[in-house]
C-alpha cells in the first residue's frame, strides 16, 4: 500500500482551475522557499498541482475535503499550513515528523485529531484548537519538544493515551469542564509541568497519566 501511494519527490505543471467545489486548495510556507516533497493522494483526495510561489506553497486537490490526511508526513522543510474550511477530521501522521513546523491554527468545525497526527513536531510551539474539537487521539501530540503551553476547548471529552507524552516544555495545561476521560501517559514525561486541575467531570485518569512529570508539584483533583 505504501508503495502504490509513493512519494511526491517534483514540482507538479501548474494547472489552471475553474473554481469549482470539487477542488480543496491547501497553502503552506517552508523555511528553504521550496516546494514541499509531499505525499500524493488518499481515496480520491488526489493532489492535482503544487507549487512554489513568492515564500507561499499550494496544493491543489481533487475533492472537497473532510479529511486532513498526510500529505506533509516527514515534510522537514514545511513551517506552516493552512487547514482548509470543511475539514473535520485531522487523519493519521498529518504532520507526523514536520521538523519545523512552528505552531498550527485548527480551524473551527474540525472534532476529531486522529493518532499521530502531530508526533514528533519538534519545533510546534504553539497549537489553536477549534471549539468543535471533540477528540484528541493517542500520541497525537507526542514529543512535541517545543510546545509550552495547551488550551484544551469544552467539548473535549476524551484526550488517548500518550497524547501529551514527552511534550518536554509544556508547563501549563488547561482541561476542559466536558473532559471525561485522561488516557494512558497522557501527559507522561512532561517535564516542565508544576501543576494540573482535573475537571469535576473527569471519570477516568488512566496509569501512568501524569509519570515522571519532574516539577508537578499540585495536582487539584475534582
Amino acid at each position: 500500500a505504501i508503495a502504490a501511494l509513493g512519494i511526491f519527490t517534483g514540482c507538479y505543471e501548474e494547472i489552471d482551475l475553474v473554481e469549482d467545489i470539487s477542488y480543496t486548495t491547501i497553502t503552506y510556507t517552508t523555511n528553504d522557499k521550496q516546494v514541499a516533497d509531499i505525499r500524493t493522494g488518499y481515496n480520491g483526495m488526489h493532489v492535482i498541482s503544487n507549487t512554489y510561489t513568492n515564500g507561499v506553497g499550494k496544493v491543489v486537490v481533487k475533492g472537497k475535503m473532510t479529511v486532513f490526511y498526510n500529505y506533509f508526513e516527514y515534510c522537514d522543510n514545511v513551517t506552516s499550513v493552512t487547514i482548509p474550511k470543511g475539514v473535520t477530521t485531522i487523519g493519521e501522521y498529518a504532520f507526523c515528523d514536520c521538523d519545523n513546523l512552528k505552531s498550527i491554527v485548527i480551524p473551527e468545525g474540525v472534532k476529531e485529531i486522529k493518532s499521530y497526527a502531530f508526533y514528533d513536531c519538534d519545533a510546534l510551539a504553539s497549537v489553536t484548537f477549534p471549539s468543535t474539537l471533540v477528540t484528541i487521539g493517542s500520541s497525537a501530540f507526542q514529543d512535541c519538544d517545543a510546545l509550552g503551553r495547551i488550551v484544551i476547548p469544552d467539548n473535549v471529552t476524551t484526550i488517548a493515551e500518550r497524547a501529551f507524552y514527552g511534550c518536554d516544555k509544556l508547563a501549563s495545561i488547561t482541561l476542559p469542564s466536558t473532559l471525561v476521560t485522561i488516557g494512558s501517559s497522557a501527559f507522561s514525561d512532561c517535564d516542565a509541568l508544576g501543576s494540573i486541575v482535573i475537571p469535576d467531570n473527569v471519570t477516568t485518569i488512566a496509569e501512568r497519566a501524569f509519570y515522571d512529570c519532574d516539577a508537578l508539584k499540585s495536582v487539584t483533583i475534582g
